[in-house]
């Protein structure tokens, strides 16, 4: 017994005189910390991440190698021709829903409609055709013939545009194919044999 109370096992006497084992100290307070200092070093990790990015995200040490012709800033944009318009990623924003997405694009004029030219709201003037992109998309193009010329298409056409795509269950429509006057909206333009109405 007295081995035992060396020990510190033994520390208090009951009510007969029997010496009682000590209970253990509660261990809420190692436990709790324990969490608030791994939820504390999870959340400095994750903004520590956050702001360097993962190791895939981040560029090389090595340089890349110089090419003698280094490509255009918008390779797969820029190299369109008449001859071979893209769809400017309509087809996925057709599927995807998605609106105000600025495009360059260009297909074949497959059906001219009359100029919106009726308004009630005093906006103005539209022409109007469909266009046929690569994908097998079409679009309505409406271009402003208030703010820009006419641009003279003809069915079976190939014209390229740049403008904002708006989704409709029917493929999309294309605006903004002109010059801004006010300079806060992307200027676009209409293509036809070369020649650019904006």
């Amino acid at each position: 017994m007295i081995n035992d109370v060396a020990r510190g096992a033994l520390t208090k006497r009951g009510p007969s005189g029997i010496p009682r084992p000590r209970r253990p100290a509660p261990r809420r307070k190692s436990v709790w910390a324990t969490v608030v200092l791994a939820i504390i070093a999870a959340c400095f990790s994750y903004s520590h991440y956050k702001k360097t990015g993962s190791a895939a995200d981040r560029p090389s040490q090595i340089p890349p190698r110089q090419t003698a012709n280094p490509p255009s800033r918008d390779t797969t944009v820029e190299r369109q021709t008449p001859s071979s318009p893209g769809d400017g990623g309509i087809s996925k924003y057709f599927a995807n829903r998605q609106s105000n997405m600025i495009v360059r694009a260009g297909g074949t004029v497959e059906r001219i409609l009359p100029d919106d030219s009726t308004t009630d709201d005093g906006s103005s003037r539209h022409q109007r055709f469909i266009v046929r992109l690569p994908g097998g998309v079409k679009v309505l193009v409406a271009h402003n013939i208030d703010l820009a010329e006419r641009a003279p298409v003809t069915v079976g056409q190939t014209v390229t545009f740049k403008g904002e795509y708006e989704w409709t269950e029917e493929g999309g429509v294309i605006h903004w194919t002109h010059r801004d006057p006010k300079g806060r909206h992307p200027d676009g333009w209409i293509e036809v044999a070369g020649k650019k109405y904006e």
